[in-house]
């Protein structure tokens, strides 16, 4: 089963690999219930938040880092954990991580939304956190093997928002490799550059990453148009 979050598409007629949102294997809405039928019951665990930080000049994002009492459980970019107050059991959110495997804290990037609002207005000290979910990217033999004909030298990274955050997973645990024989594009749709400017500012320390954001709301010579995933 493919990750709930994510998907890898190869491109068998370039040596090109795309790194994507998923949209096609599931569909959920932000504030669900905390049962599915298509995945196992979470397991909850109370968890102490370490850290609750503003990312950028946005008041609508924040930085979320959890101490997580199974992080071994973490082991591949593109996972993802659910997560709930400890007194609510109707509202959950589906958090993907942003930091590599093998972190001694879960992170995490998170919009304001119906079901995370809890962490804007008062948040708590803990919170109820699943046992790690998702198959994570599965780069193997797709990116260093043969599998068409030889490795991939160039991949492309497309998100929105903060779908940012496993891609940050992927290239911060170095499992993609991106060196001067293979270079990475990030294209990443933003409303404006209030939104994470540090976390771009970050990405284009990056020599072997070309940073290419697209804004819907820019401001004077910026490159402006929507990231669309489908």
């Amino acid at each position: 089963m493919s990750s709930l979050l994510l998907s890898l598409l190869l491109l068998s007629s370039t040596s090109a690999y795309i790194v994507r949102p998923s949209t096609s294997s599931f569909k959920f809405s932000r504030t669900t219930t905390r049962l599915n039928g298509w995945g196992p019951d979470p397991i909850w665990t109370e968890n102490s938040i370490s850290a609750l930080t503003p990312i950028s000049t946005d008041p609508d994002i924040v930085s979320l880092k959890i101490k997580y009492d199974r992080i071994s459980e973490f082991t591949k970019a593109g996972q993802y954990v659910q997560v709930q107050t400890p007194e609510s059991d109707d509202k959950v959110s589906y958090l993907a991580m942003c930091n590599p495997p093998e972190s001694e804290e879960l992170s995490f990037m998170v919009k304001k939304s119906d079901s995370t609002s809890y962490l804007f207005n008062s948040p708590p000290s803990s919170l109820q956190v699943s046992q790690v979910l998702g198959s994570g990217f599965k780069i193997g033999d797709n990116i260093d093997g043969f599998k068409i004909d030889f490795p991939v030298n160039q991949v492309i990274f497309v998100c929105t928002g903060t779908g940012i955050a496993p891609i940050k997973s992927l290239i911060d645990s170095n499992e993609i490799n991106l060196s001067e024989s293979r270079k990475g594009i990030l294209y990443w749709g933003l409303s404006n550059d209030s939104y994470c400017e540090s976390l771009i500012e970050e990405f284009k320390g990056n020599e072997n990453l070309d940073v290419v954001p697209v804004f819907s709301n820019p401001t004077v010579n910026q490159r402006i148009g929507y990231v669309q995933v489908r």
